[in-house]
Parts: C-alpha cells; structure tokens; sequence
C-alpha cells in the first residue's frame, strides 16, 4: 500500500488514477460527490488549493481525504470527504493516511 497526496493543476501522482476511479461513479448528482469530481479535474483551482490524500494498492484507491484551502484573503482551510472503500475497512488504513 502506499500513500501519496495529489494536488490538482500541478504533476499527476499514482495517486490521481486510483482517486479519480474510486469517485467517478460514486453518488452522482449529490453535490459533495459532484463537486469533489469537479475539484478533482481541477475547475476550482485558480479559487482554491485542493489536496487529496489517498491510499492505494495495486492501482486500487483504498482511503481517500481532502483538503481545501482557498486562495483569497482570509480563507480557511477545510477537510472532508474521508472514505475508505468497504473491502478495506478494519485494516487500520484510515488511521494511516490521517497520521500521513
């Protein structure tokens, strides 16, 4: 398993395909799905720095968090959509990529 971050706008990571398939089909038309996609392709990036931290293994996203910090004066940072995919729970990998 490993445990890399990904930013939006700049180099793509090994963390960007296994991220990128663990949200393109998950609840769409809610809107913090459909926007973290749209965060993902990074549309929001000239309003905001977004940073994903995701675990993954063998090309699979296993554990996801993100972190938004905007880029106008006075922004504040935000953290949210922490998941971990059903067949990884209990393995203690949440845990992980919040220490991470």
């Amino acid at each position: 398993m490993v445990i890399e971050t990904f930013v939006p706008g700049k180099e793509a990571t090994g963390a960007f395909l296994p991220l990128e398939n663990m949200v393109k089909d998950r609840d769409v038309g809610k809107s913090y799905a459909d926007m973290i996609r749209y965060r993902l392709k990074g549309s929001a990036a000239k309003e905001c720095e977004d940073t994903y931290f995701v675990a993954h293994e063998e090309g699979k996203g296993l554990c996801r968090l993100w972190m938004g910090w905007g880029k106008h004066p006075f922004a504040v940072g935000n953290w949210g959509n922490f998941f971990t995919a059903e067949e990884a729970r209990g393995r203690g990998i949440g845990k992980e990529v919040l220490n991470f």
